[in-house]
């Protein structure tokens, strides 16, 4: 059998109605209230690199959105947080674990403080969501839109005019010729550079005449060129007027530098006319030799000359001249040769002209 709430209670002393004693109790129930909650305990670790927010302030945000008492140990949430660099910023590795429950959260953001406060979200919702509902402000309601204005009715649109009969168009003109595309052109002031190669003819250097070859290398700009020569003009033979028995043989090395001034500078023409000055140096090499020379020897002497040049060059190719020059040396030095009780042999003259054929391989133009 059931019996009444009161009925549970001890009997009232005598003089105390139980009206009274009911009283009492709800009286104290009113007073003392429901038992208070302890505020969870909530442990917050958090890893970042120099830059990021620290940890102190994380652990503050958690609790000024939950409420909770912050601890290091014996807590009823721990939250643990790595922040590490990524290609697009900041990566997040955040590992909750409350009881046997452990949840972890990877998030990405090119802001750390924005993964900072994105941290302290994931660890207060993990905690009570309803105590972050009841913290964060409620947004006020957006006042509703005005009524539109009704349109006003349009006017009828006024009969349109009829079209007047179009004229037949004329004729299209025939499209002009397609312009050629424009040459390459490196301009007078971009650099030049490239390497000559010559073969030609010159006399009074060294007996008779005889062919020459040329190596030069070059750099400047279209209209100024600086050009170094190495020179080499192959060996003569000469002989005594009275004995041809006894005579030596000739040969020349030299080394020289031009600059080339271009007379007729156009842009990137093909045809330039360079007028060339400089000075050569070098040395005449002579073996005696012939059945009339005993103990035959070896004798060299410096050789100096300024050199003027006239020449043309044609482009034949983006990257390759033909070249022709007309070459005048006054020499400087004369060296003299004798064979020993038989007289000179030979003598370099003060005048040596010299003419080239070559070809040019440059820097595309």
């Amino acid at each position: 059998m059931s019996q009444s709430l009161l009925g549970l209670w001890p009997r009232p002393s005598p003089g105390i109605t139980q009206n009274a004693l009911v009283s009492s109790i709800l009286w104290l129930a009113l007073i003392t209230g429901p038992a208070d909650t302890p505020p969870p305990r909530v442990s917050v670790r958090w890893s970042a690199p120099a830059g990021c927010p620290e940890q102190a302030g994380v652990a503050e945000a958690v609790e000024e959105l939950s409420g909770a008492e912050l601890v290091e140990d014996d807590a009823d949430l721990t939250a643990t947080a790595e922040v590490t660099l990524a290609t697009t910023g900041y990566a997040l590795s955040l590992s909750v674990t409350r009881g046997s429950s452990r949840q972890v959260r990877m998030l990405e953001a090119d802001d750390c403080g924005v993964l900072a406060r994105a941290a302290a979200l994931v660890v207060v919702v993990a905690l009570d969501p309803v105590q972050l509902a009841t913290r964060l402000p409620e947004r006020a309601p957006e006042p509703e839109p005005e009524p539109a204005p009704e349109p006003e009715p349009e006017p009828e649109p006024e009969p349109e005019p009829e079209p007047e009969p179009e004229p037949e168009p004329a004729p299209e003109p025939p499209p002009p010729p397609a312009p050629e595309p424009p040459r390459r052109t490196l301009g007078t002031g971009a650099l030049e550079y490239g390497v000559g190669f010559g073969v030609g003819v010159v006399g009074r250097t060294l007996p008779g005449v005889g062919p020459s070859l040329e190596l030069a290398p070059f750099v400047g700009i279209e209209r100024v060129h600086l050009r170094l020569s190495a020179q080499y003009r192959t060996p003569r033979r000469v002989t005594l007027p009275d004995n041809p028995d006894a005579g030596a043989r000739f040969q020349l090395a030299a080394g020289g530098v031009r600059l080339c001034p271009n007379v007729l500078p156009n842009r990137g023409g093909r045809v330039r006319l360079p007028l060339c000055a400089g000075a050569d140096f070098g040395a005449v090499l002579a073996n005696a030799e012939g059945p009339a020379v005993q103990n035959g020897t070896r004798a060299r002497s410096f050789w100096a000359a300024a050199a003027f040049e006239a020449g043309v060059a044609v482009q034949v190719a983006r990257f390759v001249s033909v070249t022709g020059a007309f070459e005048a040396g006054v020499a400087l030095s004369r060296p003299t040769f004798r064979l020993d009780g038989a007289g000179r042999l030979h003598e370099v003259a003060r005048f040596a002209p010299r003419g080239l054929l070559g070809v040019q391989f440059h820097r595309p133009r």
